[in-house]
């Protein structure tokens, strides 16, 4: 699991704690390791129950089950922050997400 990756299993907790549609930005304490939320990004859909990150740590991608889609973050390594691509993928209520290697050139 990639680094960034463990931070955003943040983002379940979060959704168990009645923040639906938001996806956690989080930091983690150096000497403890603990992690905490510095912010929060709308996953651009409604009842987010998947994300997968990218092998890089550099996308993520929300599994939006109530609004049927699929939405693609950038990934500040070193802050944590989410900026939304702009890619949205319509999809009847996903429920996964994965991400394929590519067999390379």
């Amino acid at each position: 699991m990639h680094r960034t990756e463990r931070l955003f299993a943040l983002m379940d907790v979060l959704r168990r704690h009645r923040r639906p549609v938001t996806a956690a930005q989080p930091a983690v304490d150096p000497d403890s390791g603990t992690l905490s939320p510095v912010g929060y990004a709308p996953t651009q859909g409604k009842a987010p129950c998947h994300f997968r990150m990218a092998p890089t740590g550099k996308l993520l991608l929300v599994a939006n089950q109530g609004s049927s889609n699929i939405v693609a973050f950038h990934v500040d390594e070193a802050t944590g922050a989410l900026r939304p691509t702009g890619r949205v993928t319509e999809v009847p209520e996903p429920t996964c997400v994965g991400i394929a290697a590519s067999p390379g050139p």
